[in-house]
């Protein structure tokens, strides 16, 4: 399954940064690696579903009506440990990504990521409308 970022999605990941290393540069690096590290590691865990019959992900209803598609949402936690506080959305992120069929046989073999936002931001649905 390949990966592929939105235009939108990569300016994000650029503001983050950004927004990040004026807190510390320790925070740009644990948000990379965890970017990186779950979104392998979700794809993975799609690919083992899609061969395996597994239950896909839920579809996200109030995304995939602003994006016109069926979109779906990873929880990313970019912490050390991988876990998050209970109750709180500090260092967890949302993202959305829609799957696409580039060799039309039927089966997603492309993960489109679409937007990121942080766990406490706005919602998708609020920012679209407005």
């Amino acid at each position: 399954m390949r990966l592929l970022f939105t235009d939108r999605a990569l300016t994000q990941i650029e503001d983050i940064g950004l927004w990040l290393r004026e807190r510390s540069s320790e925070s740009v690096t644990l948000f990379s690696e965890a970017l990186e590290r779950g979104l392998t590691q979700h794809q993975q865990d799609l690919e083992d579903a899609f061969s395996t019959g597994s239950l896909l992900p839920r579809v996200e209803e109030t995304a995939s009506l602003a994006f016109s598609r069926p979109v779906f949402q990873y929880l990313l936690i970019a912490t050390k440990s991988g876990k998050r506080a209970r109750r709180s959305a500090a260092n967890t992120w949302r993202i959305y990504y829609a799957l696409g069929d580039a060799d039309s046989d039927g089966k997603p073999d492309t993960i489109h990521i679409l937007a990121l936002y942080h766990a406490a931001s706005q919602s998708l649905w609020d920012e679209t409308i407005s």
